[in-house]
């Protein structure tokens, strides 16, 4: 049976965990007592029993008041304060008093917090229920707009569209966004059975005028919106257009826009009820709380004040209020009328996603999958000792027209690695991960899935490097050129399992990568999310992985891997190297960009500074690169300058602003305030390690290699991008890190989703 201590840190709402009971420390508090029992006097009501006991017979103390719970109003708040007084003479009466101090200021800490978010989401709620109304009353409209069933309504309509020409917005913004001023008709359609759209949202909305604001969030929307301020002076005369002839700008209410509208309202609704049921397991959670560490006191105590304390948390306001269980129900039956065409089913599998269960199948092939890796990997060394002795052409061809491609495949395979490790590790140490990426609740990968998926990968990798070295040895005799198309056929198979649209090889998991790599691609005509930052940051630690993929995709598709001409593909030098600028610069070109497009949705200048970042690192690699081109005295100079500039650039905004670390006065010392690791000195740790690991560029200059000289670089080159990837893996743990804790530090634990609708304050 699982400890109740586990339990709450398996269930609880990890941005709310300051605000929960603090369980363990009243434990701690018991077990105080429990030390000390032998101190415990007799009853002062001599019993027949003995003075203390911890069996099941009565206790002593069952007819005697030891406690009595204070109920106080302070002026300055509507909720009460509990105090606990101990009545009877009672010894360790220290211990006892700490115990009760203890929960009585959990008690009363629970009891605010829970207010203070109930008070929040009933805003929240009453907000939402007049959106609902106007997109009730727009969707009327537009209906009424495509039907004209009713001439006397049309008519009444384009007065009402006339008059709210004065009322048009003037404000800059509005040139950005897709808006649409519209008029309520005057016949008012009400909620059914009343379960939202009250008196009160009907009277605040009856007669005002509400603008219906689409964000630019994807590339068409972006491009729409700059298309629309290029032409508005010359269309004029659009269809299903609503012309205000006071303003300037044609406004279209179109079906599409009304249907984003009301998917937008959908998410909003989704995201409420999951946020009104965090608060009603957190009082759920907080009651079982209180009731389990009295029942341990009656235990150890054998005073029986359990059901007299539990009396009052019944009563607080946490156990008391019943709001947040009506507004449940009322979000369920606005779900089900709406959006779910009163399919209830439906309906509760959108508001309550199925969690995904944990699976012994995935458990068995994860290890199957690793066994597999490590005998194969085995194998390939033993064939490689095996066959040293085949001539050096071959061994050559081998490293500059094969390596790049395995190598291409083992860096993917190992990032893949140290993201399980990742979401293990997030896991481990109660990181939100899921919510900070914004997945979709249920749908995640977890550790054991991570794992599965790169152990099959690898299985794939390194069954290729066998049967492609097995079949160059000279045990097998084999010199057909088609023997080099094995790695081409494994990179198929990588883009096979990527794109397949079938339901299977977690398929939601797949589309949501490509999706973030279309926006990654598309910047900065998409708006950027973190997952989509974060991304891109992975991106740039695959630089070496992309520059292979340059010349594999040279030597496959160029054919020149039948006759193993691995020196064709670089032998046109000029456009070789323009592409090598090209692919090397993008990853921190697409998120320079993305810095912008940040800079310009949240107007903080910071992220420029962040894409200032990128530049800097694009002029050192493109330095490093024109260095390794043409070795002179003055490319070196610059390739030094640029290099120590943006490391030390890197190495700021990595423990800084990323990390949140080298906080000189926090109640940490050079790191934070807040530690989610219990040893400082790894902190300390990581970021000497980062340094080094940034400073990987000085192989360049040294000239260090691994292995003989006949190895070349290529060697070297793939073991240093092994350890940048290991890096970044390093990096992502305290990224997530310091995300979550400014998430826990604002109570952050459900998104914010923007809103369809603008209410405007009606003119005179």
């Amino acid at each position: 049976m699982v400890k109740f201590s586990k339990q709450l840190d398996m269930q609880l709402v990890p941005e709310w965990r300051g605000a929960y009971c603090q369980y363990k420390l009243l434990k701690k508090d018991l077990k105080l007592i429990t030390f000390n029992w032998h101190l415990m006097p007799e009853c002062p009501v001599a019993p027949s029993n003995p003075p203390f006991t911890l069996t099941r017979r009565k206790s002593p103390w069952s007819s005697v008041d030891v406690i009595k719970v204070h109920c106080q109003q302070p002026e300055n708040t509507d909720l009460p304060l509990y105090h606990t007084e101990l009545l009877a003479p009672v010894a360790p009466a220290a211990y006892l008093k700490r115990f009760f101090s203890r929960l009585d200021a959990e008690l009363n800490k629970v009891n605010t917090f829970y207010k203070t978010k109930e008070e929040e989401f009933l805003q929240r709620g009453l907000l939402l229920d007049k959106q609902m109304f106007a997109l009730i009353e727009v969707k009327n409209l537009l209906k009424h707009d495509h039907s004209h069933s009713s001439a006397g309504q049309s008519d009444d309509n384009s007065d009402c569209r006339r008059n709210s020409s004065s009322k048009l917005s003037t404000d800059p913004k509005d040139s950005v966004t897709q808006t649409a001023m519209l008029c309520a008709p005057s016949t008012m359609r009400s909620y059914r059975n009343e379960t939202v759209g009250n008196a009160e949202t009907r009277k605040d909305l009856k007669g005002s005028h509400v603008r219906l604001n689409i964000p630019h969030v994807s590339a068409t929307a972006t491009l729409s919106t700059l298309s629309q301020m290029l032409w508005e002076d010359v269309l004029r005369q659009a269809k299903k257009s609503a012309t205000f002839y006071g303003g300037k700008v044609d406004i279209v209410l179109s079906q599409r826009k009304v249907q984003r509208a009301e998917n937008m309202l959908r998410a909003a609704f989704v995201e409420f009820y999951r946020g009104l049921g965090f608060l009603k397991n957190y009082s759920s959670l907080n009651m079982v709380a209180c009731a389990k560490i009295l029942k341990k006191y009656d235990k150890i105590t054998g005073m029986l004040v359990s059901g007299k304390y539990m009396y009052h948390v019944e009563n607080s306001y946490m156990g008391a209020s019943r709001k947040i269980v009506e507004l449940m129900d009322k979000v369920e039956a606005i779900f089900t009328e709406h959006f779910a065409q009163e399919n209830r089913r439906h309906a509760m599998s959108a508001l309550r996603p199925m969690q995904q269960k944990a699976s012994h199948t995935v458990t068995f092939l994860f290890g199957l999958f690793s066994g597999c890796s490590l005998a194969l990997l085995t194998s390939f060394g033993i064939l490689l000792k095996v066959a040293g002795d085949y001539n050096t052409a071959t061994k050559d061809n081998y490293l500059r027209s094969i390596f790049p491609t395995f190598g291409m495949l083992v860096l993917i395979v190992l990032h893949i690695f140290m993201y399980g490790w990742n979401v293990y590790s997030w896991r481990l140490k109660g990181i939100n991960y899921a919510f900070i990426f914004e997945f979709s609740p249920g749908s995640e990968l977890r550790y054991r899935e991570v794992f599965l998926v790169c152990t099959c990968l690898t299985t794939m990798v390194f069954g290729a490097m066998v049967m492609h070295l097995s079949m160059l040895s000279t045990l097998l005799k084999w010199q057909s050129h088609y023997v080099d198309l094995f790695p081409f056929m494994i990179i198929l198979a990588f883009l096979v399992v990527l794109f397949n649209p079938l339901n299977m090889w977690y398929r939601s998991s797949r589309w949501f990568l490509l999706k973030v790599l279309l926006r990654i691609v598309s910047a900065p005509l998409y708006k950027v999310v973190l997952v989509d930052f974060f991304l891109a940051d992975q991106l740039t630690s695959q630089v070496p992985m992309l520059r292979n993929m340059e010349f594999v995709l040279c030597y496959y598709c160029g054919g020149y891997y039948r006759s193993r001409d691995h020196e064709a593909c670089t032998s046109s030098r000029n456009v070789y190297m323009a592409w090598t600028y090209i692919i090397a610069l993008l990853p921190y070109w697409l998120r320079f960009w993305q810095c912008v497009r940040r800079c310009m949705d949240e107007e903080d200048y910071t992220h420029l500074a962040n894409g200032a970042k990128y530049l800097s690192a694009m002029t050192a690699v493109a330095l490093k690169i024109a260095y390794g081109r043409q070795k002179s005295q003055a490319s070196l100079a610059l390739f030094v300058i640029a290099s120590t500039i943006a490391t030390a650039y890197q190495l700021y905004w990595d423990l800084v602003i990323d990390w949140g670390l080298l906080v000189r006065k926090s109640a940490n010392p050079w790191l934070r305030d807040q530690l989610v690791l219990d040893h400082k000195w790894i902190y300390f740790l990581s970021m000497v390690l980062n340094a080094i690991l940034r400073l990987a560029w000085l192989q360049s200059l040294t000239q260090f290699q691994i292995g003989s000289p006949q190895m070349d670089t290529y060697i070297t080159d793939f073991v240093f991008a092994c350890l940048e990837i290991i890096r970044r893996g390093h990096w992502n743990f305290y990224r997530l890190e310091n995300e979550h804790l400014n998430n826990v530090g604002h109570y952050r634990a459900i998104k914010t989703v923007p809103l369809p609708f603008e209410e405007l304050n009606p003119m005179a």
